[in-house]
């Protein structure tokens, strides 16, 4: 259900899912019930039927809050959507449990993620810093402008903005890795993903060596290895950097000819692997497509995505930090 900010000018939607309308402050609810019943009759049978296997994650039990709805986000707010649902000690017991479990022993789930990079998992545009460093400001504004015109397509401004830059491919990756920080939350989502089982992809229109790069200096080896990367390749040579666009067929059948590398093939995958519910998060032009196909999305606060959910009364849930994503996989039922 829609709900209006006190003004009454903006349009926030609670988190939904197309076709099964999962609330996730209800999901924890009810699972927190049905654990607690279990544990009760696990007492009282004196059985030991019911507790999990060694090294198994630990209950949802451990998340407790009563459904609620989102509540619309005041501008310049700096509380993570986690910390406004959960409570700061909610949050902190989250993140202990999630730390502590080594994540041994994942749970499978019918559940994936599929995350913009630039701008979401990040918190610069790498691919326009790279773009401005190395191949000049000027380039850089000149073809955003054209793109802002409508002269250019996603594709076409990802091939424009790279096309000046000399530069080789080890020195491309040492300035991402320098350049980029990662948003507060990207970690333990991805842990979160990884100790439920469930498949996270990186969909980005960006080049996948820059990607590694900075996900190389900013993730542990466990984590880097769950992070399935959706994205273009750079072609680096004395011409100017070329990009390939390997998903660029599947693009199409998909339905989507603008993108390149479209979000869609992320999702798609997502549903080859076995998930039921993709859960989307991005921020930018492209990152509708992702809005399109996954069953709930996550628009970074203020961004175009964000602007574009609301105009267009698309349900989403807006973020500052991620750690409200990694709360939703964490309650997700398993």
């Amino acid at each position: 259900m829609p709900q209006t900010d006190p003004s009454g000018a903006t349009s926030i939607f609670a988190p939904a899912s197309r076709g099964t309308d999962l609330s996730v402050a209800t999901t924890v609810h009810r699972a927190n019930a049905s654990r607690a019943a279990a544990r009760r009759a696990a007492s009282a049978n004196n059985s030991a039927s019911l507790r999990g296997p060694p090294g198994a994650a630990a209950p949802l039990a451990s998340i407790t809050t009563p459904p609620r709805r989102a509540a619309p986000i005041p501008r310049g707010e700096s509380t993570s959507p986690s910390e406004r649902w959960f409570g700061a000690a909610g949050r902190t017991s989250f993140l202990r449990q999630l730390r502590g479990s080594g994540y041994a022993a994942p749970v499978p789930t019918p559940l994936a993620v599929v995350c913009d990079f630039d701008g979401t998992a990040t918190l610069l545009d790498i691919g326009d810093e790279i773009s401005k460093h190395f191949g000049g400001v000027e380039h850089w504004e000149a073809e955003t402008a054209r793109f802002r015109r409508g002269e250019l397509d996603t594709r076409g401004i990802i091939e424009a903005i790279y096309n000046k830059i000399l530069a080789s491919e080890e020195e491309v990756r040492a300035f991402a890795a320098a350049t980029a920080r990662l948003r507060p939350g990207f970690s333990d989502l991805v842990a979160a993903c990884r100790a439920r089982g469930a498949p996270f992809f990186l969909a980005s229109g960006g080049l996948r060596q820059y990607i590694e790069a900075v996900l190389a200096a900013n993730l542990s080896p466990e984590l880097r290895a769950h992070v399935r990367i959706v994205a273009n390749e750079g072609l680096f040579g004395p011409g100017g950097l070329k990009v390939r666009f390997p998903t660029e067929d599947a693009a199409r059948e998909l339905g989507c000819t603008a993108c390149g590398s479209c979000k869609r093939v992320a999702v798609a995958e997502a549903r080859k692997a076995g998930a039921r519910h993709v859960i989307g998060a991005g921020d930018g032009f492209a990152d509708r497509c992702l809005a399109r196909s996954a069953d709930s999305i996550w628009a970074r606060d203020g961004s175009y995505l964000h602007r574009w959910c609301v105009e267009n009364r698309v349900a989403h849930t807006p973020f500052i930090s991620l750690d409200g994503v990694a709360h939703a996989v964490a309650a997700f039922p398993a």
